[in-house]
């Protein structure tokens, strides 16, 4: 691909010669010169927002929490909360998310956390 790309997500496009371009929501449009010299542009979908992207981040945090906090000597209170709080933002940035698949992936990951973390509540609350 020449060097000359622009990328635009959003609403408007600022072109290299100072114009601007309006592009529909939830796209991705990238301009270039081709062989020939004439402008080609390529629309792509764009299946996540920043919310959804946040969404699966406090799925990962969480993964990599229950790595950290594993053990004998494991202080389950603060893990349990930390599991809890994060997946519920998680939760709640799946729902601000408003597209069906970060909606669905992140209910369904973060749901799995939730239910993981109150297992782990009952536990303690058990021992």
């Amino acid at each position: 691909m020449p060097d000359d790309l622009q990328y635009g997500t959003g609403s408007l496009i600022l072109l290299s010669d100072g114009e601007l371009e309006r592009e529909k929501p939830n796209t991705i449009s990238i301009k270039y010169l081709n062989r020939s010299g004439c402008p080609e542009q390529q629309t792509r979908r764009v299946l996540m927002n920043k919310f959804g992207l946040l969404s699966l981040l406090m799925v990962a945090i969480n993964v990599a929490l229950f790595f950290i906090l594993r053990g004998p000597n494991a202080n389950l209170y603060l893990g349990a909360i930390l599991f809890g709080s994060l997946s519920i933002i998680g939760v709640i940035f799946a729902i601000m998310s408003r597209k069906a698949w970060s909606i669905t992936a992140g209910l369904i990951l973060n749901g799995c956390v939730i239910v993981f973390a109150l297992l782990l509540w009952t536990a303690i609350g058990i021992s």
